[in-house]
């Protein structure tokens, strides 16, 4: 069944005004169950939730407001809820639009019992339709359980899907043991941030990427030379340049697609790995494939270097790589990586999604 989160996100675009503020749209839906079940308050004034809260709910960080819950108990509420609901018809849905949130409603998971053929034609029907899917969603938990979720494990080896920022697990790790850090570079392993203020007609390293992210960070945090211990890391694993490079202010050497440069901190382990390649403009060039070569080889390094040490890896080629993968794309090729050589899986892999990007995925 759909939560709370879920309906008012699939109402949203056939309002009226579906540019209006979340908090507005929010509001106007459960106004049926307010009004019907006379919620107030504090004040005594009708039940309304701020901005604020409104974003919690549809970020499913907190759970349903019980006042709606104790609502549902009322005697006759859904009778009640369903005459309110006509007058949201009228008010806040667009006419021409009903059609299509008839099928939109039609794919959320709780069974309709209403006559589909004659929905279109009245407007009882539609009301009844929206009050029984919103007592299935007010219903349901709406808050996402905060525990990671565990897509395999074995023994002490465990695969995890978790949220957050990347960097706290590395720069801000105080942990007893190391972190072991994936950030995706670009196949010549540059290290140069490029800001708007250079006035470089071909930037290379983004500052917005996860690679420029890193890189700011790192200087801050006082490592350095980089480039020296990059070149030495390959060297030492006796890696050789593939090809040279089509731009002309880059490094001149470039590594195969799936290369990892490890550099150590006092707390964590980077490994730096190649999954994109710059063409002659610096435009970070890979592919669906790319990705998953190199998820299958970060586990075969990290199954033999890795010590034991958890491996946090962020989706890949979703950002300016140009791989144009989705969140739930890459996702799902890091996962078939993942489970395809699971005999490689040594310790803790978690699988980093930014903050409040888990609530459309299929995981």
């Amino acid at each position: 069944m759909a939560c709370l989160a879920t309906l008012v996100k699939t109402i949203k675009p056939f309002c009226k005004n579906p540019n209006a503020s979340d908090e507005d749209i929010f509001n106007d839906f459960i106004s049926p169950i307010v009004n019907a079940g006379n919620i107030r308050n504090k004040n005594r004034e009708p039940f309304w939730l701020n901005k604020g809260r409104v974003s919690e709910l549809l970020n499913q960080k907190k759970e349903v407001p019980k006042a709606l819950r104790e609502a549902l108990t009322q005697i006759d509420i859904d009778k009640k809820i369903e005459l309110q609901y006509m007058d949201y018809i009228d008010d806040f849905l667009d006419e021409s639009k009903i059609p299509d949130l008839q099928h939109a409603l039609s794919k959320l998971s709780h069974k309709m019992d209403c006559n589909c053929d004659v929905l279109y034609k009245d407007r009882d029907m539609l009301a009844k339709l929206l009050t029984q899917e919103l007592r299935a969603a007010i219903s349901e938990n709406n808050k996402i359980d905060e525990n990671p979720f565990v897509v395999w494990k074995r023994g002490k080896n465990r695969i995890t899907v978790i949220e957050g920022d990347l960097f706290k697990f590395g720069f801000d790790n105080r942990g007893k043991d190391k972190n072991i850090i994936v950030i995706p570079v670009n196949t010549s392993f540059e290290t140069h941030v490029t800001r708007k203020f250079e006035g470089e007609p071909k930037p290379i390293v983004s500052a917005t990427s996860i690679h420029g992210q890193w890189l700011t960070r790192a200087e801050q945090s006082g490592l350095k030379d980089l480039d020296k211990r990059i070149q030495q890391c390959l060297d030492l694993d006796c890696i050789k340049p593939s090809s040279t490079s089509k731009s002309d202010n880059t490094k001149s050497k470039c590594y195969p697609i799936g290369t990892i440069a490890v550099i150590e901190d006092k707390n964590s382990i980077y490994y730096l790995t190649a999954i994109s390649q710059f063409n002659q403009n610096n435009n970070a060039q890979s592919s669906a494939e790319d990705i998953g070569n190199s998820v299958k080889k970060l586990i075969d390094y990290h199954n033999t270097h890795g010590q034991g040490y958890s491996l946090y890896l962020p989706l890949l080629g979703t950002g300016l790589s140009r791989a144009g993968l989705s969140y739930q794309e890459s996702y799902d090729i890091i996962k078939e990586a993942l489970l395809s050589n699971i005999q490689l899986i040594q310790g803790s892999i978690f699988i980093v999604f930014p903050h409040d990007e888990l609530t459309e995925i299929n995981l």
